[in-house]
C-alpha cells in the first residue's frame, strides 16, 4: 500500500511564509509592465497551501472567492482552524490533488497558484495539475508557477542526491525527521570538507552548501529531502504546459525586467537576440544561472496596443506597503548588490509617504525631476523590495473580514512568534508585522492607549511565561531593562508603524 504522502515530508510543519506572487492583485503590476491584458479576477485557488498563510490572507483581505487544498491534514487543520477565528469563509481541504482536482463542485477559475509545488511532487501529479488547469481555468486566467529551476541546481543536484540517499539509507531507526536533516547536512559538509574535485572544479558547490547551512531546518526538510526533487529547464516546463493551452506571460518576480542589475551588456545583447520567447527565456537563465523561477501563465496572451499599455500604466494605483525610513536602499541582483539612486528613489517614497493611493500619473506629477521611465524603473524595483503594491477598492466587507483575521493573528501571538504578516484590505496580501507589533496592536484593541502602556502589556505577557527579550544575543535581566527595551520598541512602533497600518485599514482606528 502507498503512504497518503507520496515521499513528500508529512511530519514535521511547514514554514508559515506568506508569498505576495499569490496575491491575484499583484498581476495587474506585472501585466502592465509588460504590456499584457490582466484578466478580472473573482476566484482563486492555490495547490498545495502549505500552512495557509497566503490563502489565508489573500481570502481575509480581498473580495475574492479562494479554494485551497493541502494533503498534510495538520497545515490543512491549522489553517481551517485559523480561517474560523478570523471568521473567515474559505473552500479549505486536505484533500490530494487528484481528489481536490476530480471534483465536480469547483467552479471555473480566474487565477490558480502553486507555490514550491511543481518541483517537488512526481510526474502523476503534476499531470494531474496540468489536466485541472486545462479543464478549471478559465479563458484569460492565469497560473502563478514557482520552482527550481536548470541550470542553476544543476551543480548542486549531485551533492543533494548523496544526502539524500544517505538520509534514507544511513538515518537511524526511530530518529526525528530533524535530527535526519541536520545529520544529512553533516554527512555533506564532510564530503566538502574532503575537497572532492567537484568542489575544486566547481567552487559554487560550497557556496550553495553554506547558504543551505544557514537556513531553517524546517525549510531544508522539505527543499531537499523529498522523495520528489525536479529541477526543470524552462523550456520543459513550458512543454508540460502546453496542452493546457498557458503561454509564458511574464516574471512574477519584477526585478528581472531590470536589465541593469542582472546582465552585461555582451549577455543583454544575446539575450534581446533571442526572438523565440522560449528560447530567449532559456537564454537568459543561462546568463545569470537562474536557480528558482516565478512566472506568470496566461490562457490566452492578449498584448495592449502602445495606447493601451500607455493609459494601463498611467492608471494603475500604487500604494506604500512599509515605512518611508524601512525601504530599503540596496538592490541585490544577478550581477550583485547595487545602490538606489536616492535623487530617483528618496523622491519617489516620499510621493507615497502618506500611504495614500496614488496613480502613476499622479505619482509621476508629484517628482517631475525624475524621468517617467526610471519612475516605471522605480515601480519595478521597489515592488521587488515589497515597498509598494497595487492598490485595490476596499469594500466594508474586505476591511472587516481582514480586521477580523488580524485580530486573531494577534490573539495569537501571545504565545507564538510564527506568523509575521497581517491583512491589508488596501493591497488584498499580506504586510510584515513581528510578534511584538502584533501584540502592541492588541493591547491597542484592548482600550491601551499610549507606548507606556503598549510596553507594560507585552512585558507582562512574557513574564507570565517566563520569557525574556535578547538584546545583542544576550537575555534581558530584570524587569526594569525589559521595560525600557520594549518600551523603544513600543515608541518606534508608535512613529512607523502603526500609521501604516491604520492607513490600510488593517485595524480599527
Amino acid at each position: 500500500m502507498s503512504s497518503w504522502d507520496e515521499g513528500y515530508v508529512s511530519e514535521i510543519d511547514y514554514t508559515y511564509g506568506y508569498y505576495l506572487e499569490l496575491n491575484p492583485h499583484r498581476i495587474k503590476l506585472a501585466f502592465a509592465l509588460a504590456g499584457l491584458h490582466p484578466p478580472e479576477v473573482k476566484t482563486a485557488v492555490e495547490l498545495g497551501f502549505g500552512q495557509g498563510m497566503s490563502v489565508l490572507l489573500h481570502g481575509a483581505a480581498s473580495d475574492i472567492s479562494w479554494y485551497g487544498n493541502d494533503f498534510n491534514p495538520a497545515q490543512a487543520a491549522f489553517a481551517r482552524s485559523l480561517a474560523n477565528e478570523g471568521g473567515l469563509k474559505v473552500d479549505l481541504t486536505d484533500e490530494s490533488f487528484a481528489e481536490f482536482c476530480s471534483r465536480d463542485d469547483l467552479p471555473e477559475f480566474d487565477f490558480i497558484g502553486l507555490h514550491g509545488i511543481w518541483s517537488w511532487v512526481n510526474d502523476a501529479n503534476r499531470q494531474i495539475i496540468v489536466d485541472f488547469i486545462a479543464r478549471k481555468l478559465r479563458v484569460g486566467g492565469v497560473v502563478y508557477l514557482s520552482y527550481n529551476t536548470m541550470p542553476g541546481w544543476g551543480v548542486f543536484s549531485s551533492m543533494r542526491h548523496l544526502m539524500s540517499l544517505f538520509d534514507a539509507r544511513m538515518s537511524a531507526t526511530g530518529s526525528d525527521r530533524l535530527t535526519r536533516v541536520a545529520d544529512a547536512m553533516e554527512f555533506g559538509r564532510t564530503l566538502l570538507d574532503a575537497q572532492p574535485n567537484l568542489a575544486k572544479q566547481i567552487p559554487l558547490v560550497r557556496d550553495r552548501f553554506d547558504f543551505l547551512m544557514k537556513q531553517d531546518r524546517h525549510y531544508l526538510a522539505h527543499e531537499l529531502f523529498n522523495q520528489d526533487w525536479h529541477p526543470f529547464h524552462f523550456s520543459q516546463t513550458a512543454s508540460l504546459l502546453a496542452p493546457a493551452k498557458l503561454g509564458y506571460a511574464c516574471s512574477a518576480q519584477l526585478l528581472d525586467a531590470v536589465t541593469s542589475i542582472n546582465l552585461t551588456e555582451s549577455q543583454r545583447a544575446q539575450v534581446d537576440a533571442q526572438k523565440d520567447p522560449l528560447l530567449r527565456e532559456s537564454v537568459r537563465d543561462i546568463m545569470v544561472n537562474q536557480t528558482f523561477r516565478r512566472d506568470y501563465w496566461v490562457k490566452g496572451l492578449r498584448r495592449l496596443t502602445d495606447f493601451e499599455h500607455g493609459a494601463a500604466i498611467r492608471a494603475l494605483e500604487i500604494v506604500l506597503m512599509a515605512p518611508p525610513d524601512a525601504v530599503g536602499k540596496k538592490i541585490t541582483g544577478a550581477l550583485g548588490e547595487a545602490e538606489l539612486d536616492q535623487t530617483i528613489y528618496a523622491p519617489l517614497v516620499q510621493a507615497l509617504a502618506s500611504f495614500r493611493p496614488m496613480s502613476v500619473a499622479d505619482i509621476a506629477a508629484a517628482v517631475p525631476q525624475v524621468t517617467f521611465a526610471n519612475v516605471l524603473q522605480g515601480l519595478y524595483i521597489l515592488s521587488s523590495l515589497a515597498a509598494i503594491a497595487v492598490a485595490v477598492p476596499a469594500t466594508a466587507e474586505s476591511i472587516a473580514s481582514a480586521q477580523r483575521m488580524n485580530m486573531a493573528i494577534c490573539q495569537r501571538a501571545l504565545t507564538r512568534a510564527d506568523i509575521g504578516f497581517l491583512a491589508s484590505p488596501v493591497t488584498g496580501g499580506g504586510i510584515p508585522t513581528t510578534r511584538f507589533q502584533q501584540i502592541f496592536l492588541l493591547a491597542r484593541s484592548e482600550g491601551e492607549t499610549t507606548p507606556e502602556t503598549w510596553s507594560h502589556y507585552a512585558w507582562n505577557v512574557l513574564k507570565a511565561q517566563n520569557q525574556h527579550l535578547v538584546k545583542d544575543g544576550k537575555t534581558v535581566e530584570g524587569d526594569a531593562d525589559n521595560l525600557a527595551q520594549l518600551l523603544s520598541m513600543a515608541r518606534e512602533f508608535a512613529r512607523s508603524r502603526l500609521p501604516l497600518y491604520l492607513a490600510h485599514q488593517m485595524m480599527p482606528a
